[in-house]
């Protein structure tokens, strides 16, 4: 609620209206007295102000008489929250500063600014425009004077930096096509501001609009020279010379995982398409359609229509993006059916740990990475209405074209292009381009009234009839087949021209359920070595058989693929096809396991598990992710086929091999869907050894995309499994992940336990690295818990078992707890050393999540030794990378950790954006330990501005929390808090109650903040022990 206002014409607002408080000189001293809101404002300073030069003789008396008026208006709108109090020699307006604009302006300011700097550019700019929002007009509206005309240039200057802070988000966002012509607006109104036109050539360059883009420059430098007799800044100048020399400019911003460089994904215009050009117009100039459908009869055209016109529309665009649903069962009850979001997002360059698991939040991610991008997207071979429909939601510079061989309906506002076959004009210009004009006309009239004007058809047929002699007739089918379409037909033109290896190569590719192959793929399930797959894929792209997308992989289309699948149910043994799907089946588990064992050394297997095996071409962590970017969709792909005909162990044990590797290729809800199914299929084959293992992975791979809520129940189950197999091992596997769900939720008792007894499984069976584990995760539970004495006793013990067998990962993270401990104990100087030698630790081991938890660490440090600012700038650079790797939970501490640094420095404003940002991903990650942090943080900052009915709220919230997980140090210092609050609005009798409650934990504790609390009380007269 806003109560004042003077960033527009001056008075008391409520509900959105202004009331004038009367007379021009009342308001006048109402801004004098808002502007300077808690601060006491000399009478002699209030006359000057309002009566500049030589105020009237009765100024003191008139004055008096506008404060009692301005004082019943306050009054009777604001009651006691806002009220003018007479001091010594002045008067000053008590109130929350947020009630008045021109400081809620202010702190909305302080608050984007920070968050930008830490990385948080979406949440800035939103407070960007929130500021932006509280403007009515000209600050200070209907008031004059020297005074007023000094003030309202220096507020008309922060509103316009923080515009301009907002625009450079904007750029840093990718949204320079929808600043353009604000910034255009800001140009004209201000030609002489340099930052303006760098903006604006800034913005023009990005959209491919040089030419503007120097323009610009132009118009600010002869500006500056007529104007003001200078030339432009070094800025300026080199953004010029940048754009001149074409060296790329003011690049787009490293908002992309993977760079800066303009996206296209689309595939290579087909030197062959001949016609369509009313459709070509229409998809041209679709006018306020963002999204048209393309519909037609299999054959006809569609996509290479769509990639046509998107090769057109991408000229003006910064992307183009293109996802294709052409995968075998791809229907409306298909494993993979909401998956175009993933696609887009990686496509996009995001990292694939930081594509969510769940479909809404697939969907916001994409939202927030495509605005302002001047997008094109191709989505091809759609099948159902679902797998499109958001994709332009919001998004007013995204084109996307759909293709279909359904009739679907389309979205509101969509536009609709069903395709006909060609006529007989264009179909006989595609015949001679296609044939090179090596046809006569005879020949290409009969192509043409054969195949029906489906261009797919045409294209084979005219290939195919290049190598008749002259003269000869045109081929038609051989005796006894039955009457085909005349894509059909082609097809079998097309085959005929191959020899007897050739024919078998390419029936053999009907045997593969995936959309594209790999060479190596292609060899293992034909049976035939790489260098004769290689051939044979040059045989077949020259009769546009298949498609190469890149260098070593094929691709069919779906017709042909299904043309491939039946003739080898006709020519082939029965035997084969299942032969060959085998093979392929082999070729995919056995490099699934190979390659789960070099990333995952230490993972417990299912029997049958062949990892231990050597592999061609994976020898290493690197070639085994190489491996798994290139082929993790087909790997599933193969498990849910394997698992729908009769290969449930081959499933099984793709699916196995696959669990820990999902986060590589950001494939997560694929790979639930078919972990469940391999659950379904283990349990159905009465193997419960394999769906014990299945469920404790699947519950695993939920627990990783921070859905604690959901991984649970298949935890359960799988330790259910295991205690009725008596499979210690996977028994004291579960009860550790239990453990560890449970702890990052804030169920330290229910943890602990689970911890004590997955170490007794760990012990009966002589498993040391589990023992060291689980000791050390029972040290963190009881650390939580208060037991600071077993938990470094737990802490120690683990440390010595890491180093014994040589697991410096495992050190780092105990030597940086042991550091919390410290910390809480009030050790610093031990804890600083512990966070040192976890830095040291983790400096030695490759990687950026590795890098970021020594930044985080030595952050730490820098803060006990009271060097906030590089200890801000060291936290930083770690959420950086957790935000790119799509952790929440870290990112989530880190910004309680920027909160707390913030408020050491007495920064209140800018601790509580982080703290609230804080707050909201750890409810999102349901991690309650770190949203109580969070709570308190923003409690204190609210209790730092004065807000102490907030700061009550928000400090309940906190002790409520730390009751619930059982954190008595969390108790404490809520307690504390609400009694710092009570001292302040409800007197020391209320404050003494909650002090006595946090003395009493502090001192159970042993931690050093029990001797402060103590103090408070001795101070007030308490008692205390």
């Amino acid at each position: 609620m806003t109560l004042i206002g003077v960033l527009g014409p001056v008075g008391l607002l409520s509900d959105g209206s202004l009331h004038t408080t009367g007379t021009p000189k009342e308001n006048h001293v109402l801004a004098v007295l808002a502007l300077n809101c808690g601060r006491t404002v000399p009478t002699n300073t209030l006359i000057h102000r309002v009566w500049p030069g030589t105020p009237p003789a009765n100024a003191r008396t008139t004055l008096g008489s506008y404060i009692t008026r301005l004082r019943g208006r306050l009054r009777s709108l604001a009651g006691a929250t806002a009220s003018i109090m007479a001091e010594a020699d002045g008067y000053r307006l008590a109130a929350d500063p947020d009630l008045i604009d021109v400081h809620r302006a202010e702190r909305l300011r302080r608050q984007a600014r920070s968050l930008a700097d830490s990385g948080e550019r979406e949440q800035a700019r939103e407070l960007f425009l929130q500021e932006d929002r509280l403007w009515r007009g000209e600050p200070l509206h209907g008031l004059a004077g020297p005074w007023v005309e000094a003030e309202r240039l220096s507020l008309e200057e922060d509103r316009h930096a923080a515009r301009l802070e907002r625009l450079d988000l904007d750029l840093c966002l990718g949204r320079h096509a929808l600043v353009v012509g604000e910034l255009q607006r800001l140009a004209a109104g201000r030609p002489a501001d340099e930052q303006v036109a760098a903006l604006l050539m800034t913005a023009l360059h990005r959209c491919e609009r040089q030419a503007d883009a120097l323009a610009a420059y132009r118009r600010a430098r002869r500006h500056l020279c007529d104007q003001h007799g200078t030339e432009p800044g070094p800025r300026l100048r080199d953004l010029h010379e940048s754009i001149l020399r074409g060296d790329g400019g003011p690049a787009a911003p490293p908002h992309r995982h993977g760079g800066t460089a303009r996206i296209n994904e689309l595939p290579p215009v087909d030197s062959r398409f001949t016609g369509r050009k009313e459709e070509l117009r229409g998809l041209l100039g679709a006018g306020d359609a963002r999204i048209t459908v393309i519909t037609g009869m299999p054959g006809v055209g569609k996509t290479a229509l769509a990639v046509r016109a998107a090769h057109r529309l991408a000229r003006g665009r910064t992307d183009a993006l293109f996802v294709t649903f052409d995968r075998p069962g791809a229907g409306p009850s298909s494993p993979f059916l909401h998956t175009v979001f993933p696609d887009l997002l990686l496509q996009l360059g995001i990292a694939p740990p930081r594509i969510p698991f769940e479909p809404e939040r697939q969907r916001d991610l994409w939202r927030r990475e495509a605005t302002g991008r001047r997008l094109v997207i191709v989505l091809d071979d759609v099948v159902h209405l679902d797998q499109f429909r958001d994709v332009a939601t919001g998004l007013p510079d995204c084109r996307v074209l759909v293709t279909s061989r359904r009739r679907l309906d389309a979205p509101a506002g969509s536009g609709h292009l069903p395709l006909a076959p060609l006529n007989a004009v264009d179909s006989r210009g595609l015949v001679t381009r296609v044939a090179d004009d090596a046809l006569d006309p005879a020949t290409v009239d009969a192509i043409v009234e054969q195949c029906g004007g489906l261009p797919l058809a045409l294209c084979l047929t005219a290939k195919s009839a290049t190598r008749e002699p002259a003269g000869a007739a045109l081929p038609g089918l051989a005796p006894g087949e039955p009457d085909r379409s005349p894509v059909w037909e082609a097809f079998m033109r097309s085959y005929r021209t191959l020899n007897d290896e050739q024919r078998r190569f390419f029936r053999s590719l009907g045997s593969n359920p995936c959309a594209d192959i790999g060479e190596e793929a292609a060899a293992a399930l034909t049976g035939r070595p790489s260098t004769a797959v290689r051939a044979a894929f040059d045989v077949l792209r020259d009769q546009h058989l298949i498609e190469a997308p890149r260098q070593g992989r094929l691709r069919m289309h779906g017709l042909v693929r299904d043309f491939a699948y039946r003739l080898a149910l006709t020519e082939d043994a029965p035997q084969e096809h299942r032969r060959r799907t085998g093979r392929l089946l082999t070729y995919y588990r056995r490099h699934a396991e190979r390659a789960d064992t070099l990333l995952f050394e230490h993972r417990r297997r299912l029997p049958g598990h062949g990892g231990a095996s050597p592999v061609p071409g994976l020898t290493d962590a690197a070639s085994a992710q190489d491996w798994l970017r290139e082929e993790m969709d087909n790997a599933l792909i193969m498990a849910r086929h394997a698992l729908e005909h009769g290969w449930e162990r081959d499933g099984i044990l793709i699916v196995h091999a696959l669990a820990q590797c999902l986060e590589i290729g950001g494939r997560y809800e694929r790979g639930v869907e078919v972990q469940d199914a391999a659950v379904r299929a283990a349990r159905e084959t009465d193997d419960l050894a394999a769906a014990a293992r299945l469920l404790y992975e699947t519950g695993f791979t939920h627990f990783r995309t921070s859905a604690p809520g959901r991984a649970l129940p298949y935890l359960r189950d799988a330790l259910a499994g295991f205690q009725t197999l008596r499979d210690k091992p996977g028994e004291a596997d579960a009860r550790d992940v239990i453990g560890i769900v449970l702890w990052t939720t804030a169920h330290y008792r229910e943890a602990l336990a689970h911890f004590r007894d997955a170490h007794a499984l760990y012990a009966v069976i002589g498993d040391e690295r589990g023992m060291t584990e689980t000791m050390a995760h029972a040290g963190i539970a009881l650390w939580h818990l208060g037991h600071y004495d077993d938990a470094e006793d737990h802490l120690r013990r683990s440390l010595n078992d890491y180093r014994a067998i040589g697991d410096e990962r495992g050190e780092g993270r105990v030597v940086n707890n042991l550091g919390e401990i410290n910390r809480l104990r009030g050790y610093h100087r031990d804890a600083a050393e512990c966070y040192r030698r976890s830095g040291r630790i983790f400096a030695r081991l490759v990687g950026p999540l590795n890098e970021a938890i020594v930044q985080n660490n030595l952050g730490n440090v820098d803060q006990y030794k009271g060097r906030y600012e590089d200890a801000l700038r060291r936290y930083r650079t770690a959420i950086a990378v957790f935000q790119n790797f799509g952790d929440r939970r870290n990112t989530a501490d880190v910004l309680n950790s920027i909160g707390a640094t913030f408020m050491m420095e007495g920064r209140a404003v800018e601790a509580a954006a982080h703290y609230e940002k804080a707050e909201r991903l750890a409810a999102e990650v349901e991690d309650p330990y770190l949203r109580a942090l969070a709570l308190y943080g923003i409690a204190d900052a609210h209790h730092a501005a004065g807000r102490y009915p907030a700061a009550e709220e928000h400090f309940g919230r906190a002790l409520t929390i730390a009751r619930q997980i059982s954190d008595p140090y969390q108790e404490a210092r809520a307690h504390d808090g609400l009694a710092r609050t009570a001292l302040q609005s409800q007197g020391q009798a209320a404050a003494r109650i909650h002090w006595l409650q946090s003395l009493d934990l502090f001192t159970r504790l042993g931690v050093p903040e029990a001797k402060t609390i103590d103090i408070k009380l001795q101070t007030m007269g308490g008692l205390a022990s």
